[in-house]
C-alpha cells in the first residue's frame, strides 16, 4: 500500500461521467467506523453478485466536511466503488437520472441524531415516485426513537412510498408497525448475505501480521471495568491481548488512555478483518465486532454497549441462539467461567444459513418484481395489527381463528409470549380480526356485576388430591361428559410448555387438572369449539379471563350448550421464562412438575418436581424456588396482564373458579386442609350448570359474601392487576442471563452485584466500620462511631414498626446447605429480652435467624458480649446481615459492634 494515497482531497464530481446504474445505494459507507465500511461493502457485493450495477451515493455537500479528506474509509471507497457526484441537498434529485432503483442500507441510518443532518435523504425523499425504493437491514439502533413527534407523520408517508422495508433488529419490526404504520421484515445484517471470501480477500492485504496466538479485543467505549475484564480473560486463557479501538483516527489517543492498555494504531478495514480472522478468542462491545466474530466462527464475549444501542446486540445474539453469553456488566466476566467456554458453531451456522437464504430470497423478490406488482408496505388499515400494540395482545387466538384467509398466525415475542402475527400478502383487509379482538373491543357482556359467591369442596378424596384447591373443576368436567360433551383446558406438553387441548372422556381429565402458571398456546381450539357448537355438541371451556373473553367474542353469540369458566388469574408468565427456569434449576432434567403440591396441605407455595432420574424434589416457597421469587410478587407479570381489563366483575365466564384463600379466617367452621374452591355464578346459565353437581359429591357448598374473595383474581370492583417495580429489569436480564441471575438482577440492589470492597477476602462478611456502614431508614435509626466502634441507636417510638432493619451487604453469596461460622462482639442496652441476628434477602425480604441472644435481666450494656456460632443457610438468596429496631428499644438504648464476621467452615 502506498501511504501517499492517504493525503489530499476527494474530487468526485466527474467520476461517474453520466453512466447509468441499476441501484443507487444510500448509506454511511464513508464513515470511518469499521462496521459501516464492512456492511456497505457486503451489500454492494451482494447486489453486484445478483447482476446489478451499483452506484454508492455520496454524502450531502457540506461546508468544511472533515470526512471528505482522504480518511481510511474514503481510501477504501475509492478503490472499490463507483461513487456519485458530490451534490447539495437541493441537487440530490439529479440522482434519479443515474439510477433505476434506490436502496437505503444498514446501520443506524434512521437514528434521528444521524438522519437529521441530511434532511430526509435516508428516507429516500428525493426519489421519483416511478422508481423502486428499498430498505435493507436499516436501523434506529436503539429501543428509543428520538425522532421528534412532529416529524413522524412526514416520515410515515415517506415509508409508505417504499416497495420493501426490512430492518436489522426485531424491535424495529414493532416500531415500524406501531409508530410508522408500515410492514417491515426482520433480516440479517448485510455482512451475512455476502460470501465470506470477499472479506478474506481484504484481510490478505493487511499491512500487519501476528506470529503468536492472541485474544482480540475490539472496544468502542473503554472503561476501567472492561479493562479489568480483558486482563482477566488474558490471564485465564494464557494469551496476549491485541486491542483495537474505534476507527475514528482523531479519537485514538483518548480512547487508548481510557482503556489503559496499548492498542494497535492506524488500523484500516483490512487490518481489522485480519485481526478478527486470525484471533483465538474475541471480546467486543460492538455489534459488528460480534457479527464478524460469528462470521469467522470465533468464540467471543459480547458486552452490551448501552450508549451505542444495546438492542443491536440483544436482538442479534438472540437470533443466533447465544443470548446467554451476552454481558451487561463487564465484571461479571470475572465471576462467570461460562464466558470462556467455546461456542458450538454447528447450530449457529445452521441458524445463519437458514436465515441467510430467507433474506436473500426476500431481497431478490423485491429487486426482481415489477414495482406495480409489489404489495404496499402500508399496514392494512382494518387489520388488527394496524390497531393493536403488540404488548396489548394477550394471545387469545380469536383473530387467528377468525381470519378467512389464514393470514393470521402465532409468533413468540422477545420474551416468549404468544402474540398474533400476520402474513400481509394474504390479508384482504376485511377487518374480521379487528372485530373479534377483545383487546380492541370487549365482547358484549350481560353477566351480573354482583355474582353469587360460593365456597366449595368436593367430597371424594381422590378428586381433592388431583386438584389444586377444592376440586370444583373436576366435577364440572364430569357434568360435561354426562352430556356427551367436550372439555377444553390447559395441559402440559413434554417440553414444559402449555397448550389448550380438548378431551371428551374422564380418563384424560388428569391432563387438565392442577394449576399451570404459564401462558397457554390456544392454536385452533376456538375453531374446533365452534365446529362442535354448530353441530349441537356440549362444550365446557376453561381458561384465563382474557382467553374466555376472546372465545366469547369469537363465537359471537350465546350458546346454551357452551359453558365458559374463567379463572381467578394473577398473571401467566411465558413458556420461555418457565423453560429457562427448569433448565437452570434442574440440570438433571425433569419428568414431571407439579405446582401447588398438597403433600403438606393446601398451599400456594409448594412445588413437587420429579427428575429424569426419578428423584423427588419438594420446594417450599421463595426461599427455595426461584420461580416463586418472581411469580407471586408479579416481577414476571406480562405487559398484557398488567392492569388487566378482563378480571373485574362483570366477569366474562358463566362461572369463575379459583382458590378461596383466607376462607378459614372468615369462617372457622370450614375445613381447609385439602383446599377450598371459590365459585362465582355470573349468570343463570352458569348457576344452573353448577347446581347440577350431585349433592353426594359435595362436602361443602356454602354461599358467602363476595367481599370475602378479597384481592384474589382482582374480581372485586376497583381492584387492578399490577407489575412489580423490578419487572422491566427482569425482562431485560432474562434474555441473556440464567433464570436465577435474572431474578437477582431484578430484585436485589445494584442488580445482584456483591460489594467488591474486599476483593481478596474469602469471607462473605467482614465488617470494618472504617470502610462500610449499615444501611437503614434514617427516620428510624442513627449510626455513630463511638471510640472507634459502630453504634446503632433507634429513635424514640420507631422500634415497634415492622421492617425497620439495619443491614450490611455481603461481599460474597452464601450457599444453601453449606456450614458457616458466625462470630460477633457487641454491646447491647435494651428493654427487650432477646436480640436476633439474621441473614436476609435484600430483594424479597426473606430472612433466617442465625442466632438468638437472650439478654440477661441484669444487663446494663456495659460489657462486651462475644458469640461464635455455626449455622447453615436454608436458601441461596441471602445477601445481607440484619438486625431489627424492635430489639434495640428504649430511651438511650443502643447496639454497638466491635466486629461481625461470617466465614465458611
Amino acid at each position: 500500500m502506498n501511504d501517499n494515497t492517504m493525503n489530499g482531497d476527494v474530487k468526485n464530481d466527474n467520476e461517474v461521467n453520466e453512466k447509468k446504474y441499476d441501484v443507487g445505494l444510500v448509506g454511511v459507507w464513508y464513515s470511518n467506523n469499521y462496521g459501516s465500511i464492512a456492511t456497505n461493502y457486503g451489500l454492494n457485493r451482494v447486489l453486484e453478485g445478483l447482476g446489478y450495477s451499483v452506484l454508492m451515493i455520496d454524502k450531502i455537500k457540506m461546508e468544511n466536511d472533515g470526512e471528505l479528506s482522504m480518511t481510511h474509509a474514503r481510501r477504501f471507497a475509492k478503490e472499490h466503488y463507483d461513487i456519485s457526484p458530490y451534490y447539495s441537498m437541493e441537487e440530490f434529485e439529479k440522482l434519479n437520472e443515474l439510477c433505476d432503483i434506490f436502496m437505503v442500507g444498514s446501520d443506524q441510518i434512521w437514528n434521528w441524531a444521524v438522519s437529521r443532518q441530511v434532511g430526509k435523504i435516508y428516507y429516500l425523499d428525493f426519489v421519483d415516485e416511478s422508481k423502486k425504493k428499498i430498505a435493507y437491514g436499516s436501523s434506529w439502533g436503539h429501543v428509543s426513537d428520538w425522532t421528534p413527534v412532529n416529524e413522524r407523520p412526514k416520515i410515515t408517508e415517506l415509508f409508505k412510498r417504499f416497495s420493501g422495508i426490512s430492518v436489522r433488529e426485531d424491535e424495529a419490526v414493532i416500531k415500524s408497525r406501531e409508530r410508522y404504520r408500515v410492514m417491515a421484515k426482520h433480516v440479517l445484517d448485510p455482512v451475512f448475505l455476502a460470501d465470506r471470501g470477499i472479506y478474506d480477500a481484504l484481510a490478505t492485504k493487511s499491512r500487519y501480521q501476528e506470529s503468536e496466538p492472541y485474544i482480540l479485543t475490539y472496544i468502542l467505549d473503554p472503561t476501567p471495568e472492561k479493562r479489568e475484564a480483558l486482563l482477566h480473560v488474558s490471564e485465564k486463557k494464557g494469551l496476549k491481548l491485541i486491542n483495537l479501538l474505534d476507527g475514528l483516527p482523531w479519537s485514538f489517543v483518548e480512547n487508548m488512555k481510557k482503556l489503559g492498555l496499548d492498542a494497535v494504531a492506524d488500523v484500516q478495514i483490512e487490518e481489522w478483518l485480519y485481526y478478527i480472522q486470525n484471533s483465538e478468542f474475541m471480546i467486543t462491545d460492538s455489534f459488528h465486532g460480534a457479527a464478524f466474530a460469528t462470521l469467522y466462527e470465533k468464540s467471543f464475549i459480547p458486552i452490551v454497549n448501552k450508549q451505542r444501542g444495546e438492542v443491536r446486540l440483544t436482538s442479534y445474539t438472540k437470533m443466533i441462539g447465544v443470548a446467554e453469553r451476552l454481558i451487561f456488566d463487564p465484571l461479571k466476566i470475572i465471576d462467570n467461567p461460562l464466558c470462556l467456554e467455546p461456542m458450538d458453531y454447528d447450530k449457529i451456522k445452521s441458524t445463519i444459513l437458514s436465515k441467510r437464504e430467507e433474506c436473500q430470497n426476500w431481497l431478490k423478490h423485491i429487486l426482481e418484481t415489477p414495482k406495480e406488482l409489489l404489495p404496499s408496505v402500508a399496514l392494512p388499515e382494518n387489520a388488527v395489527l394496524s390497531k393493536l400494540k403488540q404488548k396489548e395482545c394477550a394471545g387469545c387466538s380469536a383473530c387467528i381463528n377468525k381470519c378467512p384467509t389464514g393470514a393470521m398466525f402465532f409468533s413468540e415475542d422477545e420474551w416468549g409470549y404468544y402474540r398474533s402475527e400476520m402474513a400481509y400478502d394474504k390479508c384482504i383487509n376485511c377487518g374480521m380480526c379487528s372485530d373479534t379482538c377483545p383487546a380492541l373491543k370487549l365482547p358484549q357482556n350481560d353477566n351480573t356485576d354482583a355474582p353469587v359467591c360460593f365456597a366449595f369442596t368436593a367430597e371424594e378424596g381422590d378428586v381433592l388430591k388431583s386438584s389444586s384447591s377444592g376440586g370444583v373443576f373436576s366435577l364440572l368436567a364430569e357434568e360435561a361428559f354426562k352430556r356427551k360433551g367436550s372439555v377444553s383446558g390447559a395441559a402440559w406438553k413434554t417440553d414444559f410448555s402449555v397448550e389448550h387441548i380438548m378431551i371428551d372422556n374422564l380418563e384424560e381429565l388428569y391432563k387438565l387438572q392442577k394449576s399451570k402458571y404459564v401462558q397457554s398456546y390456544l392454536g385452533n381450539v376456538f375453531a374446533r369449539i365452534l365446529e362442535k357448537l354448530e353441530g349441537g355438541e356440549f362444550v365446557l371451556f376453561t381458561g384465563c379471563p382474557c382467553q374466555v373473553a376472546g372465545l366469547k367474542g369469537y363465537v359471537g353469540k350465546e350458546y346454551e350448550h357452551l359453558v365458559l369458566v374463567d379463572l381467578l388469574c394473577g398473571n401467566a408468565p411465558s413458556t420461555l421464562f418457565f423453560q429457562k427456569y427448569i433448565a437452570g434449576s434442574f440440570p438433571q432434567g425433569v419428568n414431571k412438575y407439579e405446582f401447588r403440591y398438597k403433600g403438606q396441605g393446601w398451599n400456594a407455595e409448594i412445588v413437587k418436581v420429579t427428575t429424569k432420574a426419578d428423584n423427588t424434589i419438594v420446594l417450599q416457597g421463595a426461599k427455595e424456588d426461584d420461580f416463586q421469587r418472581v411469580y407471586h410478587n408479579h416481577t414476571m407479570c406480562a405487559p398484557h396482564c398488567e392492569d388487566c381489563k378482563y378480571q373485574q366483575v362483570p366477569r366474562f365466564g358463566d362461572l369463575t373458579i379459583g382458590d378461596f384463600w383466607g376462607i378459614g379466617g372468615r369462617d372457622s367452621a370450614i375445613t381447609t386442609e385439602q383446599g377450598v374452591s371459590v365459585i362465582l355464578c355470573n349468570n343463570e346459565k352458569g348457576r344452573r350448570f353448577f347446581d347440577c353437581i350431585p349433592a353426594e359429591k359435595i362436602r361443602l357448598k356454602k354461599e358467602v359474601p363476595l367481599e370475602w374473595l378479597g384481592g384474589n383474581g382482582y374480581a372485586i370492583k376497583n381492584a387492578r392487576n399490577y407489575c412489580s417495580p423490578g419487572r422491566d429489569l427482569f425482562y431485560q436480564a432474562i434474555q441473556s442471563m440464567s433464570f436465577s441471575e435474572a431474578v437477582d438482577y431484578a430484585l436485589k440492589p445494584h442488580q445482584g452485584k456483591y460489594n467488591r470492597l474486599y476483593q481478596t477476602t474469602s469471607m462473605p462478611l467482614q465488617f470494618d466500620s472504617n470502610y462500610i456502614h449499615f444501611a437503614f431508614d434514617h427516620d428510624v435509626w442513627e449510626e455513630h462511631i463511638i471510640r472507634g466502634k459502630t453504634t446503632l441507636v433507634v429513635k424514640d417510638g420507631m422500634y415497634h414498626k415492622l421492617g425497620r432493619y439495619a443491614r450490611l451487604p455481603f461481599y460474597k453469596p452464601l450457599m444453601k446447605g453449606k456450614e458457616y461460622l458466625f462470630s460477633v462482639r457487641f454491646k447491647l442496652k435494651s428493654e427487650s429480652n432477646v436480640l436476633n441476628f439474621h441473614i436476609k434477602d435484600s430483594g424479597s425480604g426473606l430472612i433466617q435467624i442465625i442466632y438468638s441472644y437472650h439478654i440477661p435481666a441484669d444487663s446494663n450494656g456495659a460489657k462486651w458480649v462475644t458469640i461464635t456460632e455455626r449455622f447453615v443457610p436454608d436458601s441461596h438468596v441471602y445477601d445481607e446481615f440484619m438486625v431489627g429496631a424492635s430489639q434495640v428499644k428504649g430511651l438511650d438504648n443502643y447496639l454497638a459492634f466491635d466486629y461481625i464476621n461470617i466465614s465458611q467452615c
